[in-house]
């Protein structure tokens, strides 16, 4: 999308300036999904760390990068991020990004199916407490995005891990090489 409005742009004689292309481009200042450049710069600039940690400390480091993670949502809370900063801030997606990690790395460990489901219950029940109840959240509370954090994740990491088994289950019983 955004390379194709640049090239609008420059065709209609209206284009911006190459600082402005970068700065746009870099700090995510286009519109919806903007953004992804951003996240992308900075996740793969801690994506080795977590990798490690993940590895050395498997479900500890999951736990210990989602606290990170709430870290910085209080923190974000408490100091009061403004919207542009929180949305083209990487640190919100800590948690899935070492849950999937962890999934990766971990193949042969399988997740109890009483935490998968706690976690599509806390998930969901978070995502759809404020359609249903007179709830405000008090955390978590930036812009729109208050139901794309931490605790909506939840039930993100809980489909992803039943995606992840039945892609697994599928490829190992040769699924995947009669269907594709």
């Amino acid at each position: 999308y955004y390379i194709v409005y640049v090239l609008v742009m420059a065709a209609s004689g209206e284009g911006m300036s190459v600082y402005e292309v970068v700065k746009c481009f870099v700090a995510g200042d286009f519109g919806r999904g903007s953004y992804y450049f951003a996240i992308m710069v900075q996740f793969t600039l801690f994506a080795p760390l977590i990798y490690e940690v993940i590895k050395k400390y498997s479900s500890r480091g999951v736990c210990a990068v989602a606290a990170v993670n709430l870290a910085y949502e209080i923190i974000q809370t408490i100091v009061g991020f403004p919207e542009g900063v929180y949305r083209i801030c990487a640190l919100r997606y800590l948690l899935v990004i070492a849950f999937g990690m962890y999934l990766a790395l971990r193949q042969e460990n399988k997740i109890r199916p009483v935490y998968i489901a706690t976690m599509a219950v806390v998930g969901l029940g978070y995502i759809l407490l404020p359609y249903f109840t007179d709830y405000e959240y008090k955390i978590f509370t930036v812009g729109p995005w208050n139901r794309s954090g931490m605790m909506s994740a939840f039930y993100v990491m809980a489909v992803m891990y039943l995606v992840f088994i039945f892609f697994s289950k599928a490829q190992n019983n040769g699924f995947l090489s009669r269907t594709v």
